[in-house]
């Protein structure tokens, strides 16, 4: 097949044209934005494998390395901008080409598992558009179709801060979360970044193993369409990090008759993903949309309240248990944002999550004292 006619499934990076609040690499950034701490991990790990060590830098940008294994922990992102400058300095050309070595789904967190249990490539870019910020605020990830190929934007804030780290750790990482996926021998067919050229560039062709563009006006990252596609079958490891175990056990439960439980049951399934209109899960279910509300009218019931209900029981589950940060139950629900799972939240119970969750914590330590 010649390279015009081939469909393709392209990444691309951009800088964002977004008002700088302070100097370049933090400086005076909002307090709010954060950065999820394990994901530094991967960072640092670069830096020790280019015999860069990290640890003075951590001491100097005040971050306290026993927070990098708590996946409740967040670190301020104007600390995380400012160790990017210090050792996009210290690491020699390309070495942020290591990154990639060092990828795993627990440093991205819920998403990482979400990203396994993707159906597709695709479905799997589209969870990463969806929800990069449980990992870093520091950047937006869009996705565009554009029929026979899918582009997906990684707009930096503050693009100019450690663009030589950031790309290069961006794009391996990137490769080693498809490999992940696709297959070891998973390769993409062209690779731009959007930095100047080393005086070597061989460590790029080594790695990517396709045509490189260096000084391109973005970074992309392009796969065939038939790879992007290619079903595959979630593990079961993964399925259970993202604590599909109950899930399971529920539709192992369930009355195939039963027009509400069906709709639970593709709920369950589908919350993570932001595929929850009343259309697309009748589509799940081989009926037409109007079918679909006759028949959950017959019930008793709409749709609006069965989503509800799943939401409310999950939304309880989770915060009970104190395995998943905020923003990870957020996009374990299908919010598209933290505030609106908040909103939502409190709305049922008259109390925000975070609130909700220290009373029962509260509770249980109460409960044990006693």
């Amino acid at each position: 097949m010649s390279w015009g006619a081939r469909a393709v499934l392209r990444l691309t990076v951009r800088p964002i044209p977004w008002e700088s609040t302070g100097p370049v690499c933090g400086g005076t950034l909002p307090m709010a934005l954060t950065y999820f701490a394990p994901t530094l991990s991967i960072v640092l790990d670069t830096a020790r494998a280019c015999g860069v060590d990290p640890t003075p830098l951590l001491h100097k940008w005040a971050i306290d390395p026993r927070r990098l294994s708590d996946p409740r922990a967040r670190l301020r992102l104007s600390q995380v901008f400012g160790l990017f400058a210090d050792l996009d300095r210290a690491l020699p050309p390309a070495g942020g080409l290591k990154a990639g070595a060092f990828w795993h789904p627990n440093r991205f967190g819920v998403l990482g598992y979400a990203w396994l249990t993707s159906p597709s490539l695709r479905t799997a870019f589209k969870r990463l558009s969806r929800y990069s910020r449980i990992v870093s605020e520091g950047a937006r990830v869009t996705v565009e179709d554009g029929g026979d190929q899918v582009t997906l934007r990684v707009l930096f804030r503050e693009p100019d801060c450690a663009p030589w780290l950031r790309m290069d750790a961006t794009l391996a990482v990137l490769l080693a979360m498809v490999q992940s996926s696709a297959g070891a021998d998973s390769r993409p067919q062209r690779v731009a970044v959007a930095h100047p050229p080393p005086a070597d560039t061989g460590p790029y062709h080594a790695l990517f193993q396709c045509p490189v563009e260096f000084d391109a006006p973005v970074c992309a990252f392009t796969v065939t369409a038939e790879m992007a596609d290619a079903p595959r079958t979630p593990s079961p490891e993964a399925l259970d990090a993202l604590h599909e175990r109950a899930m399971l056990e529920y539709l192992a439960q369930l009355r195939e008759d039963d027009v509400i439980e069906r709709v639970k049951a593709v709920l369950y399934r589908e919350l993570p993903s932001g595929q929850l209109s009343d259309a697309y899960v009748a589509r799940q279910l081989f009926m037409h949309p109007r079918t679909l509300q006759r028949r959950l009218q017959a019930a008793g019931t709409t749709y609006k309240s069965i989503l509800t209900e799943v939401r409310r029981t999950l939304a309880d589950r989770y915060l009970r248990e104190g395995r998943y940060t905020l923003s990870e139950i957020s996009f374990l629900l299908g919010f598209s944002e933290l505030s609106a799972f908040s909103r939502a939240f409190k709305r049922w119970t008259g109390q925000p999550p975070r609130g909700y969750r220290q009373e029962q914590l509260e509770g249980l330590s109460r409960r044990a004292a006693s």
